[in-house]
Formats: C-alpha cells, sequence, structure tokens
C-alpha cells in the first residue's frame, strides 16, 4: 500500500528522522499540538466548552514556550524531508520520565513509534527507572498506542471534563 507520496509505510518510516526540537518549530508544534488534541477528543462534540477547553490546553504556547525552555523537558519533533510531521514530549523528574504531548500528522504513519522510540532511548540516556503517561479513554488511539509500545495499566481516575471519560495511567519499567 502506498501514501500519497508514493512511499509504503514502511519505506516513509525508514525516512522519519527525531531531534529535540528548534525554537523556529515552535508554532508547527503548536499545530500539531492542536491537530492531535482535536483527534484524541474527536468524540466530544466539536465547539462545545468542554472541547475547545481540551484543544486549548493542548495547544497552549505559554505552557510550550516553558517547555522549549526547561532543562528537564524535552520537546522532540519528527521529521520527514525535513518537515515537522509529529512531537512528543519527555519530562524528566526524580529519575522517572513523564511522556505527554504527543501529535502527529497522521496516527498510522509510523511517527508517534518513531517518537516513542526516540524517547525511551533519551530516558536510557537519563539512566530512568521507569516512564509513564496518562491518556484519556476517549482518545483510543493513544490508549492503543501506550499498550503497543509496552506500557501497563496502573491506575484509573475520572475524567474532570468529558463526562464518561476516564484517565488512564500507564508505566513501562525501564531496569
Amino acid at each position: 500500500m502506498h501514501s500519497e507520496h508514493g512511499l509504503s509505510n514502511a519505506a516513509r518510516w525508514r525516512e522519519i528522522n527525531t531531534r529535540i526540537a528548534l525554537p523556529e518549530d515552535r508554532e508547527r508544534i503548536l499545530e500539531l499540538r492542536r491537530l492531535g488534541a482535536e483527534r484524541a477528543f474527536a468524540s466530544v462534540s466539536e465547539g462545545t466548552r468542554i472541547y475547545n477547553a481540551l484543544v486549548e490546553t493542548r495547544a497552549d504556547p505559554v505552557k510550550l514556550d516553558e517547555q522549549l525552555e526547561s532543562d528537564h523537558a524535552f520537546v522532540m519533533v519528527a521529521t520527514i524531508g525535513g518537515k515537522v510531521v509529529g512531537t512528543a514530549q519527555l519530562e524528566v523528574v526524580d529519575g522517572v520520565g513523564e511522556m505527554s504531548a504527543a501529535a502527529t500528522v497522521r496516527p498510522d504513519a509510523g511517527i508517534g513509534s518513531a517518537l516513542m522510540r526516540a524517547r525511551l532511548e533519551l530516558a536510557g540516556e537519563f539512566a530512568l527507572s521507569k516512564v509513564w503517561l496518562e491518556t484519556d479513554t476517549v482518545n483510543q488511539d493513544g490508549v492503543a498506542h501506550a499498550v503497543r509500545h509496552g506500557f501497563k495499566s496502573v491506575s484509573v481516575r475520572p475524567g474532570r471534563t468529558v463526562p464518561g471519560n476516564s484517565v488512564v495511567r500507564y508505566e513501562r519499567d525501564l531496569r
């Protein structure tokens, strides 16, 4: 099966590069975070106050600026042909890594997996004992992605803003 660029998904995956984000990536990261939030919360009625708040929280420019300037948060990007096509983050606190803010142009193109591998490699460089992430149950792609990459569910709490939603914490031991 070939993509719009004439490459199979496997061939495109080999062309995905990852790196720490640069200041000039800021606007594209915000755009991707907005797109990712829109996709993750598609089951919440678009245009509602709840939906808008969820999307705005994920694409907060002030929070991104803080992350880009932080000594313990690493915003990463994935590129294909030099174009930023995905973003994700690893925050290192007390020997543990929190993974967050993953968003890609396409959920099925291997971009998220490339970013996951890059964050796990970075976590290894910091000799972290484990990494964790949280995802909303309404974000079925996020749930499947965590499980596919060896994360185990360790706790569930009610979601604060979406009725019927839960937030699941997943962890992966790195020892």
